[in-house]
């Protein structure tokens, strides 16, 4: 292959500009959490704002439209509507502001103005309240939506664990909204399509029972922090990583057509105070929290690559926190970067943290303190919306992070799709990562000071493709086009 011949077809272009799904009707670019804590994405990068209402310890959900406007939010047991205030009906769910996961927003695929609220209770309450969901019409209220009379708090099941989320279904015109009974090895799936809920989960006994955890200098939650911590599903909807405060972490296999939860297996270590999980993009690496509390200090995250078949064997340390603060919640944006929320009991945490290059193995992955701030009168917490890859999902693309001033680095065949040229116009060595716009993993691969190389892949390239490279600690962002 000539160079000549591969720069005239050059198909690379840097882009700055935020690409949305155009396949469904909302999207998850404002976030609200934490001490009146809240983001937006709608720029392409997360940028603070001001007007959130939560004052919460713990979940939170959010929802906008297609165009990044909020509709409303939730920390499970108040929704206030986009003008921040409490909807007429939104008050008293019974959810809690201290679960894990305390709410979770999925829309109604029969009406584009309703939107189900699922909430679930937290070890403060010993889980009674179980696992409920409560309707929002957009229409009440001149559109600015509330609570269906009637339709409020209607009990699913009970007691759960302190988690639920939500999985696109196989045929991708449903959801499966999962939880996990508490004080028995069930995980239960309920069917959401065009039809309606279907309040008859699918039950699969899998992994073990969920019960216990001591907490002995707090009798009242003592024998019920297992409940504690959250569910998350991967992009794919194939895996879910559960989180038990004093117990190991589980990964199971999920059917997104039959509901059916399977082949769990243990991490056979114990990160004690296990708080959140979370998948990178491309699905290979697998993020877990661990907090502080009368139990002992923990403060860590760590990085499970579940590219390797012993990957809970395989775990590095991405980050230890010693000044008092706790990496709490984990969780993907919209921009395709992973964000977490710190806690500290003693002062108030002014800004999100962020895990840099979440596909990559440590050290390639990094985390960044103080990466977005927050408003003046706002605090991050332990809670980050409780997200989930809806119908249409794509990440915002083409983020300015330092671009490289027009310097390709990939360059394509037009005579063969399965073959790109390399090269490195920096005098040193760089890190180079290719996903497709959904953030399937595609290319991983290190270019020595002006090395040039020709890479054949296992697949056959059509489409749009990011190009991530790392050198000098910036990082460039290449769009190429392959057709």
């Amino acid at each position: 292959m000539k160079k000549k011949s591969l720069l005239t077809v050059l198909l690379g272009i840097i882009f700055s500009v935020s690409l949305f799904s155009q396949a469904n009707n909302y999207n998850s670019n404002i976030w609200y959490f934490g001490k009146y804590a809240g983001i937006t994405f709608n720029t392409g990068h997360p940028v603070a704002i001001y007007g959130g209402q939560t004052n919460t310890i713990e979940g939170v959900a959010t929802i906008c439209d297609l165009n990044g406007n909020l509709l409303f939010y939730t920390e499970g047991t108040t929704i206030w509507n986009r003008f921040h205030q409490v909807m007429p009906n939104g008050s008293g769910l019974l959810g809690h502001y201290s679960a894990a996961q305390s709410s979770i927003i999925v829309p109604d695929l029969n009406n584009n103005n309703k939107f189900y609220v699922f909430t679930v209770d937290a070890v403060e309450n010993h889980l009674q309240n179980g696992l409920r969901y409560s309707v929002v019409d957009m229409t009440l209220d001149n559109g600015k939506g509330d609570v269906v009379s009637g339709q409020k708090n209607i009990l699913l099941h009970a007691p759960v664990a302190e988690k639920v989320t939500a999985v696109l279904d196989g045929s991708e015109n449903g959801y499966w909204i999962l939880t996990h009974e508490w004080n028995t090895d069930a995980y239960l799936a309920y069917h959401l399509t065009a039809s309606g809920l279907n309040t008859t989960p699918v039950i699969s006994h899998s992994g073990i029972v969920h019960s216990g955890g001591a907490y002995p200098s707090y009798a009242w939650h003592d024998g019920w922090m297992n409940a504690v911590g959250g569910m998350k599903a991967n992009m794919q909807g194939n895996k879910l990583a559960v989180v038990r405060m004093r117990a190991p972490l589980e990964l199971c296999d999920f059917n997104r057509y039959s509901g059916v939860v399977s082949n769990c297996i243990e991490a056979p270590v114990t990160f004690d105070q296990s708080a959140h999980a979370e998948f990178s993009p491309n699905q290979t690496k697998l993020y877990l929290s661990t907090v502080s509390s009368a139990l002992g200090t923990t403060n860590y995250i760590y990085q499970f690559d579940l590219s390797q078949s012993n990957s809970f064997n395989n775990v590095q340390v991405l980050t230890h926190l010693t000044d008092g603060c706790e990496p709490s919640a984990i969780q993907v944006g919209p921009d395709g970067n992973v964000y977490v929320s710190e806690y500290n009991p003693n002062t108030d945490v002014p800004y999100l943290s962020k895990i840099e290059n979440p596909d990559m193995v440590v050290p390639y992955a990094t985390y960044v303190r103080n990466a977005v701030p927050l408003t003046s009168d706002a605090s991050a917490k332990r809670g980050l919306p409780n997200l989930y890859y809806y119908k249409g999902f794509h990440f915002i693309t083409g983020i300015n992070e330092n671009n490289n001033s027009g310097q390709h680095i990939v360059f394509t065949n037009p005579e063969n799709n399965n073959c790109l040229y390399l090269k490195n116009p920096y005098p040193e060595k760089i890190n180079l990562f290719i996903t497709d716009i959904t953030g399937k993993f595609i290319l991983n691969t290190e270019l020595y000071a002006f090395e040039e190389k020709q890479v054949n892949l296992p697949v056959e390239l059509n489409g749009i493709y990011l190009v991530k490279s790392i050198h000098n600690n910036t990082t460039s962002v290449q769009k190429i086009a392959v057709y």
